[in-house]
């Protein structure tokens, strides 16, 4: 069985087991493990970030995971946004990131007065052991930049949003946050990837 194939039985088992903790763990784990080569994914080069800061290649979803490929072009940014109420795992498969992740502590009278607590402001790279992680109670507002250099990262989220084109989401999310930059969206191509097997 493919590491992939072990992500994909895993993350289910995340979603269908009782036992949170150490299915996180196990997940975790098996997703830090990710490199570019298991994705099939050559070079952030291969692609034209001069036209597109940020490009999006979706490799799987159903109703309970989507997973999906993010490049970025040298200091571009996905700003400051949440996946509301949903888990997410990010490894970087080249270059190096800059991540911030805030867990909010009191709510205000609009979005923009919620105050959150800081949990993570650093750099990540493909040579960073652990995968980053969100959960709707830790973390989950969150932006990552590209620095020294493009980047690419491999992206879980579960469960997925209720639409199934990961630009509708998207166009969501940067009406939120007010983002205007050009986005590539395609699909990654991977082959099988593994997320229908869960049983056994």
């Amino acid at each position: 069985m493919s590491l992939l194939q072990l992500i994909g039985k895993a993350a289910y088992k995340c979603i269908l087991s009782s036992n949170k903790k150490s299915d996180f763990q196990e997940l975790k784990n098996l997703f830090s493990r990710v490199q570019k080569s298991d994705l099939n994914f050559t070079a952030c080069s291969d692609y034209d970030l001069d036209k597109y800061r940020q490009i999006f290649l979706q490799i799987f979803e159903d109703t309970k995971i989507m997973a999906f490929i993010v490049i970025l072009a040298e200091n571009a940014r996905i700003p400051l946004h949440d996946h509301h109420q949903m888990n997410g795992f990010v490894k970087i498969i080249e270059g190096c990131a800059k991540v911030e992740t805030f867990t909010p502590v009191k709510e205000g009278r609009s979005p923009s007065e919620i105050i959150c607590r800081r949990e993570l402001e650093g750099e990540i790279t493909s040579e960073t052991k652990s995968c980053l992680t969100l959960s709707p109670n830790f973390g989950n507002i969150h932006q990552l930049s590209a620095i020294n250099g493009p980047c690419a990262f491999f992206d879980i989220l579960f469960p997925p949003y209720e639409s199934d084109c990961l630009a509708d989401i998207w166009k969501d999310i940067r009406e939120r946050i007010k983002y205007r930059g050009k986005i590539f969206w395609g699909k990654a191509n991977i082959g099988n990837f593994g997320f229908e097997w869960i049983d056994g």
